[in-house]
């Protein structure tokens, strides 16, 4: 992340940021991935910026050994101050192929928002004191061969990514599900995110309801307020056993009724990481 300056469009005051990177193990052409800024910021929301390819002939001569064309490694986008509330923000960043494969990278940059402006900023220059938001990450219910009876869900599990203000070691897990052919409010079920192992060990993780505008525009055809479908859980990655867990998703209603759905999605679980991935 190279700056951050205020600029006008139109009659609105916004900022442009403005910075480089590269997927190390996906030698796609830089202009055509599509390209996100991600903020994270107090509560653990999450805000995505669409950027644009910028050109940076310096990365190229910078990295010349690795003799890759890395000119369409710059971006670009706009933040406007009135998307943010005031608070510190991480700076991250998301590159997406045409296969739908997703590269995400924290970074050690941060955004500041005071009321009437944005300031980037590294951790060492943060005047005050971070304080991250207290988080309850609980131990997870482990149990061996459950009874897990399949309901269909449409769903999608977006990212895995590292919750770095204070909280080492915590990955934050965020998606999206609601239930076939059954019409409770969202808000009504509690939900759980369930890591089932090679041996057929469930851990399950429970989850916070977090608000889905885009599930409800994508879906409007089915005529259903789908804004509550989103979930954020937090893992430990103390709390996993190294190796590959499938991801499923398990929504309880109020009474025993419980609605379980096993997603294509895993998390890999290596020594120090948390790994998204598809079943390849």
């Amino acid at each position: 992340m190279d700056q951050l300056d205020l600029v006008r469009i139109g009659d609105e005051k916004v900022y442009s940021l403005m910075g480089w990177a590269f997927p190390t193990e996906d030698e796609t052409p830089l202009g055509e991935f599509i390209k996100q800024v991600v903020l994270i910021g107090p509560n653990a929301s999450t805000y995505l910026y669409d950027a644009e390819t910028m050109q940076r002939n310096d990365v190229t001569n910078y990295f010349a050994s690795l003799n890759r064309d890395l000119d369409n490694s710059g971006f670009k986008t706009y933040i406007s101050v009135l998307s943010l509330e005031a608070g510190i923000y991480q700076l991250g960043i998301q590159y997406t192929n045409g296969n739908s494969e997703k590269y995400f990278c924290i970074t050690n940059k941060y955004i500041r928002k005071t009321p009437n402006t944005l300031k980037l900023m590294t951790v060492d220059t943060i005047e005050e004191t971070i304080t991250p938001e207290k988080i309850y990450i609980g131990k997870p219910t482990i149990i061996a061969d459950p009874m897990l009876i399949e309901y269909e869900m449409y769903s999608g599990v977006d990212q895995v990514i590292p919750y770095n203000l204070g909280s080492e070691g915590i990955y934050a897990l965020d998606g999206w599900a609601f239930l076939y052919n059954k019409y409770q409010p969202l808000e009504y079920y509690t939900k759980q995110i369930v890591l089932l192992s090679s041996e057929s060990t469930a851990y399950f993780f429970d989850a916070e309801t977090t608000i889905r505008k885009d599930v409800t525009e994508y879906y409007k055809g089915l005529l259903r307020d789908l804004d509550h479908s989103g979930f954020r859980s937090y893992i430990s990655i103390s709390s996993l056993p190294v190796g590959k867990y499938r991801i499923g998703i398990q929504y309880k209603e109020p009474g025993a009724n419980k609605y379980y759905y096993l997603t294509d999605r895993y998390i890999k679980r290596t020594t120090n990481s948390l790994e998204l991935q598809k079943n390849n």
